[in-house]
C-alpha cells in the first residue's frame, strides 16, 4: 500500500505529510470520507468533509485505475466553503474501466495550505 500512496500523492505526500505533523490545534476534528456507486463497468466515488468551524478549505481528489487497458491517473482540485458542523460535497468523478479493474481513489483536506484530513479506499471497478 505504501508504494501505491506514493504514486498518488508523490512528492506533495511527502510535504504534506510533514505539514501534518505541525497541524494547527483542531485539524484531528476534520474528517473526510468517500462515497462509491457502481453499475456495471462504470464507477462513480464522491467526497466529502466536515468542518469542526466554518471558513476556506481546499481538496484534492486522486484516482488511479489498473486494469487489462493499462493504468490511468485523474485528479480534481478546488476549494470550498465549509459551514461548522455541516457535510460539505466536495466533488464527484466516474471513470468507465473492464473486468478485473482496481480504482485507488485518495482525498485530502487543507486549511491554510496544511493537510488536516485524508482517506484513500482501492475498489473493485465493477460489482461482482
Amino acid at each position: 500500500m505504501r508504494g501505491r500512496r506514493f504514486f498518488l500523492w508523490g512528492i506533495g505526500g511527502i510535504v504534506g505529510a510533514l505539514a501534518f505533523a505541525g497541524a494547527p490545534a483542531g485539524a484531528a476534528d476534520y474528517q473526510v470520507w468517500l462515497d462509491r456507486e457502481a453499475e456495471g463497468r462504470r464507477l462513480a466515488v464522491t467526497g466529502y468533509c466536515l468542518a469542526p468551524a466554518s471558513g476556506s478549505l481546499t481538496y484534492s481528489l486522486r484516482a488511479l485505475k489498473r486494469g487489462g487497458g493499462g493504468n490511468v491517473s485523474t485528479s480534481q482540485e478546488g476549494r470550498v466553503m465549509a459551514r461548522e458542523g455541516l457535510p460539505s460535497r466536495l466533488s464527484r468523478m466516474a471513470l468507465e474501466s473492464g473486468p478485473g479493474s482496481t480504482v485507488e481513489v485518495g482525498l485530502r483536506l487543507y486549511r491554510e495550505g496544511v493537510l488536516v484530513a485524508e482517506t484513500s479506499q482501492t475498489y473493485p471497478a465493477e460489482e461482482e
